[in-house]
């Protein structure tokens, strides 16, 4: 029901002014599977979803003038069971759609706040991806050395 969720997320983007920008977001997430919560845990269930928020450690511009501060990031990790689309393999194929965002103080991105209230950065990020999980393996040995 609950879980951990480790991460690192960066990419390298122009901002406002047409600058390029680069982040590295390093962040340990607490996560939360709503379903298996509330419902119990079912093998045949198609779609789970699992709601994730945590703190981060967030660096921009490595090279010039590189940024180091605290940040928060949240999301929701859908996963879908494809049993019953795909046949022979479709128990071990699941689907995962992820929302993100992750929010910065005010000078994570170089740039002068417009006015002298409190503000934060923010970045949203979407990841879609598959998972195979291979079968349960088992043996048994044919003697046992003592």
């Amino acid at each position: 029901d609950f879980g951990f969720d480790a991460g690192v997320r960066g990419v390298t983007f122009k901002d406002a002014m047409d600058d390029p920008q680069s982040y590295l977001n390093i962040n340990l997430n607490l996560m939360v599977n709503v379903h298996n919560l509330f419902l119990g845990y079912s093998e045949s269930r198609r779609w789970e979803i699992s709601p994730y928020i945590g703190p981060a450690l967030a660096m921009s511009n490595f090279r010039h003038n590189a940024h180091f501060g605290y940040a928060l990031s949240a999301g929701l990790h859908n996963t879908f069971n494809m049993n019953e689309i795909i046949p022979y393999v479709g128990d071990k194929v699941f689907l995962f759609f992820d929302v993100n965002a992750f929010w910065n103080d005010k000078e994570f991105d170089h740039m002068e706040p417009e006015s002298d209230g409190y503000a934060v950065d923010a970045i949203y990020s979407l990841s879609i991806g598959a998972v195979y999980r291979f079968p349960k393996r088992g043996w048994t040995t044919s003697f046992i050395m003592y």
